[in-house]
C-alpha cells in the first residue's frame, strides 16, 4: 500500500498528513488496517488537528466492533432493508462528556 511507503519513509509531517492517512487506513478491510488508522488519529489529534478527534472515535468504535464488541462511542451503523439507520451496540457506560470531548453526537 503506497500509504504505509509513505509512512515507512517518514513523510507524514503535519496533522493533516496523520489525519489523512488514518482516513485511508479507516477504510481498510482488516483489524490491523483499523488499528493503524486509530494510531494515526491518536498522532494527528495530539498534534492539534480538531477533525482527528472524531476520526479517533470512529477507528476505536471500528477496532471494537471488528472484535465483535459493542462500541464505545457510537459512530458505527448499519442500514436495515428499508433504508433506516441502525447503530450497533453501544457500551452504555460512556457519557455525553467523553463522546462531546471527541466531537461525537450523544445518542
Amino acid at each position: 500500500m503506497q500509504v504505509q511507503q509513505i509512512i515507512d519513509n517518514g513523510l507524514l509531517v503535519d496533522p493533516q498528513d496523520f489525519y489523512y492517512a488514518a482516513m485511508v487506513f479507516q477504510h481498510g478491510d482488516t483489524l490491523s488496517d483499523i488499528q493503524q488508522a486509530n494510531n494515526l488519529a491518536q498522532q494527528s489529534m495530539s498534534m492539534g488537528y480538531e477533525p482527528a478527534k472524531w476520526l479517533y472515535a470512529a477507528s476505536y468504535d471500528r477496532c471494537l466492533v471488528f472484535q465483535d464488541l459493542p462500541q464505545k462511542y457510537g459512530t458505527q451503523y448499519r442500514y436495515d432493508q428499508n433504508g433506516k439507520q441502525i447503530y450497533l451496540p453501544i457500551d452504555p457506560q460512556t457519557t455525553d462528556a467523553e463522546r462531546l470531548a471527541l466531537n461525537v453526537h450523544s445518542k
